[in-house]
């Protein structure tokens, strides 16, 4: 009888549906490593890159820290499928794809109006966050033959806890 009843838990188990992982966990403080990222190798360096992420189960606010100073953007986390694009009227988005953070976010630099994609992921150990960024200048016409946007991959290293 107790042999049927651990077969019985173990097809039940198996062939039970896969449930949901949990998100990964952004939350910290992050520093950039700056001799394995894009952003360190620009012609103008912010210099060192601290990044500060605060996740919940409904939003996202990163707050990034440069010698150029800071800038707070809160992401409100969307059970879409569906890409949120970024827009002048909508505000900034995230979704879950996979394990991944994509983030969605109309922001002004230097006076320009750019729209950043970024895509976050967790290493396994989760003490590396890989960033991959998208920007694209938002100015309203394009010159033939003129590139209009930017990628780059960053590498973060969490900050002891």
């Amino acid at each position: 009888m107790r042999a049927a009843t651990l077969l019985f838990v173990a097809v039940f188990a198996l062939a039970s549906p896969a449930r949901a992982q949990a998100p990964a966990d952004f939350s910290g403080t992050w520093k950039l490593d700056l001799s394995r990222s894009d952003s360190a190798a620009q012609a103008v360096s912010s210099g060192p890159v601290t990044v500060e992420i605060v996740q919940s189960a409904t939003q996202i606010q990163i707050v990034t820290t440069t010698t150029r100073g800071s800038s707070t953007v809160t992401y409100a986390l969307s059970s879409s499928e569906e890409p949120a694009l970024a827009n002048a009227t909508g505000p900034p988005t995230a979704r879950w794809q996979n394990e991944s953070l994509l983030t969605n976010a109309l922001r002004d630099v230097r006076g320009q109006s750019v729209t950043v994609q970024q895509s976050r992921r967790l290493s396994a150990d989760g003490n590396e966050m890989v960033v991959e960024s998208i920007v694209n200048v938002q100015h309203g016409y394009t010159a033939t033959g003129a590139q209009t946007y930017g990628a780059s991959r960053d590498v973060f290293v969490r900050a002891a806890r």
